[in-house]
């Protein structure tokens, strides 16, 4: 059977509160909800928990997401964390596992975003991935699948390139990166980690590992 998504509402007849959330699957499939305080509440006192579905999407993720925002803009914001187990006025689910996340991607790329915007999304996206892993598994798949196409893998290497060229052409940025990375090798498994990825990444890529090799071969006999 072929997924789709929902918008759906739990109501709490104990506590006379409701919860607001969407999924992309079946109505079968066994899917709660991604709240942790409301989930608790229900595996205590499942029979005072019953589920509406509110409106049903057959397009794409990203329409299933507007179509909830617009459900949760109808709550007051003095009844979040009291009359609703929501805990903010606006979608939970991150942009990353919309079918436009990529496009989204590429419209961030390249911005200029301050060090503690950049930290909190870092952090948002982690702890989202850790609640929903078939979204990261979906994620993944997806870039996967991008990357095998040489035009797409060239294009954001390239646009990666250019980034760090800019940055380490700042002093002031090349001094803070030169000390991040120190920093993160200090730890023993992030060296283990980050040696395992590049010696996979040459194993892969023969000749990505012959061009360095050879840039490394030309950079040294200049000092010879």
């Amino acid at each position: 059977m072929e997924k789709y998504g929902f918008v759906y509402i739990w109501r709490d007849r104990k506590h006379k509160r409701y919860y607001i959330g969407s999924h992309w699957g079946l109505e079968s499939d066994g899917y709660l909800c991604s709240s942790n305080w409301m989930r608790d509440a229900y595996k205590r006192r499942p029979n005072d928990f019953k589920r509406r579905i509110l409106a049903r999407v057959r397009t794409t993720r990203a329409d299933l997401y507007l179509e909830e925002e617009r459900w949760l803009k109808m709550i007051k914001p003095e009844e979040i964390k009291k009359r609703y187990y929501n805990l903010a006025l606006g979608s939970t689910t991150h942009w990353s596992a919309t079918d436009n996340a990529l496009s989204i991607a590429e419209k961030l790329r390249g911005q200029k975003r301050s060090e503690g915007v950049c930290k909190k999304f870092s952090t948002v996206q982690k702890k989202h991935f850790e609640e929903h892993p078939e979204r990261r598994a979906e994620a993944s798949a997806r870039l996967t699948k991008l990357w095998e196409d040489p035009e797409y893998r060239e294009k954001n290497i390239a646009a990666q390139n250019v980034g760090k060229v800019e940055r380490w052409a700042n002093p002031d940025e090349h001094e803070k990166l030169s000390a991040a990375q120190l920093k993160r090798y200090e730890a023993s498994e992030e060296r283990e980690k980050t040696g395992a990825s590049i010696r996979r990444y040459y194993e892969e890529n023969p000749e990505a590992r012959k061009k360095t090799g050879d840039a490394v071969r030309r950079y040294i006999s200049k000092w010879n």
